[in-house]
């Protein structure tokens, strides 16, 4: 690699220092941190995926009278529903 320092005492040393996220950071910033949760990680593929599963569990789930006996039907639909989910 071009641009990286090797020393043989120090091991690898990277041109731009690694930061933690503030979730780990002391003394705690909880405000840094819920903003870091919802905004940093979660979005906006976390937050698709959440509203995927709502609309899924609400919409395409048969209710749970149906799925009280055992039959074919609600099974096939649950897994026809998570098929394309995969």
């Amino acid at each position: 690699m071009a641009g990286t320092i090797r020393k043989s005492e120090n091991g690898y040393q990277p041109s731009v220092p690694i930061r933690k996220p503030p979730l780990y950071a002391w003394p705690p910033r909880p405000l840094k941190a819920i903003r870091w949760l919802l905004f940093g990680l979660y979005f906006p593929w976390g937050f698709l995926f959440i509203g995927l599963g709502i609309v899924s569990w609400n919409f395409l789930t048969p209710s749970s009278e149906t799925m009280e006996t055992l039959d074919f039907w609600w099974m096939g639909v649950i897994w026809l529903r998570n098929a394309p989910l995969l």
